[in-house]
């Protein structure tokens, strides 16, 4: 909406100044919006910027399938697979999550990424510890470009 300019020497006018507060308020809430809907992506080339509607966030947990004990500095793979592809390979986290009861065994590991495509992350969860390990998974969060 345009506002009309006051004349010279018109007595001050509430209605106008209101008018004129909602106008930049609702300007600056259009602003907002399109200023917090980009995100910058890192990339081999340089930074990227995209629309937050063009980034997708994948999350979810990859079972381990382990049997009921390991031996110390052993070697467990995981796969996950992502439900939507993404255009590139995106950023991936990988951390274990302990799903039964912490042991000396399931509380010494560490979960290393070995491979990132487009569909899905691989990698594998190192025992420092032999023991009992109870259940366990690899928590896995993916931030990227969905095709």
């Amino acid at each position: 909406m345009k506002l009309p300019v006051p004349q010279r020497g018109q007595p001050f006018d509430i209605s106008f100044v209101y008018k004129m507060t909602e106008s930049i308020n609702s300007l600056w809430d259009k602003i907002a919006v399109n200023v917090s809907t980009y995100a910058s992506l890192w990339t081999r080339e340089g930074i990227k910027q995209r629309r937050i509607t063009e980034v997708k966030i994948i999350t979810g947990k990859a079972p381990l399938n382990l049997g009921a004990t390991v031996t110390a500095d052993s070697y467990k793979e995981f796969i996950y697979d992502f439900d939507i592809p993404f255009s590139t390979p995106p950023v991936v986290c990988a951390s274990p999550i302990i799903d039964g009861t912490t042991t000396a065994a399931n509380k010494n590991v560490y979960a290393v990424i070995s491979s990132i495509t487009t569909s899905q992350v691989k990698g594998f969860v190192k025992f420092e510890k032999a023991g009992d390990i109870g259940g366990m998974s690899v928590n896995i969060i993916a931030i990227g470009v969905p095709v």
